[in-house]
């Protein structure tokens, strides 16, 4: 990916890079050629990791109205049988609006029983205003950006470009530095070219 390089480790080759050097895309950062006055003297397995900050636009977009939901401390217990043909419940809730929270009891055979724990929620229909909702927007894109990242690898820095309500929807753009590894290992093969006559 194309960025700007944070740090480099490297455990063989020569690094072609420096910190705070803009790369691109396919370029060598660490190579396995090992030259001396710009002529190749060997050639090794290069291996090691680039850290860079790399750059992405995100949009979101989120209903302007939507239903918040509270436990009143109310809660049933159920039971439930998932067979071929499906999940039964085997008792019938006493609550009209719950959330469900399921354990595995046990096996037999094609059979799995779980214990049901239903929560009594009282729903409320909201509507977000912009702040609210541009915060939502905001923690929603942050989720998915941190899902994609590894062990090293964060959000450096976020700002919101541009925010406005149309008709029933929010929508936010937002820009995004990352701190990421860019490395992409590639393999490639030396073959020896004889002199005539040799």
């Amino acid at each position: 990916k194309s960025g700007i390089v944070s740090s480099i480790q490297h455990t063989n080759g020569e690094v072609i890079v420096h910190d705070g050097q803009y790369v691109a895309e396919g370029d060598i950062l660490i190579s396995g050629e090992i030259k001396y006055n710009e002529t190749v003297k060997n050639n090794v397995c290069a291996s090691g990791e680039v850290l860079a900050e790399v750059w992405y636009e995100t949009s979101v977009s989120l209903p302007i109205s939507y239903v918040n939901k509270t436990r009143t401390g109310k809660k049933r217990t159920n039971f439930a049988i998932d067979t071929a043909s499906g999940r039964h419940k085997i008792l019938k809730s006493r609550l009209l609006h719950y959330e469900t929270e399921e354990k595995v009891l046990f096996h037999f055979f094609d059979w799995t029983f779980y214990k049901y724990i239903e929560y009594e929620v009282e729903e409320e229909n909201l509507l977000y205003d912009l702040d609210a909702g541009v915060e939502k927007a905001l923690a929603l894109a942050d989720e998915k950006i941190n899902m994609k990242l590894k062990d090293g690898e964060k959000i450096n820095t976020r700002k919101v470009l541009k925010k406005s309500i149309n008709d029933s929807t929010i929508e936010v753009e937002i820009f995004y530095s990352v701190l990421e590894n860019i490395t992409k290992v590639e393999e490639f093969s030396i073959t020896e070219v004889e002199e005539e006559g040799s």
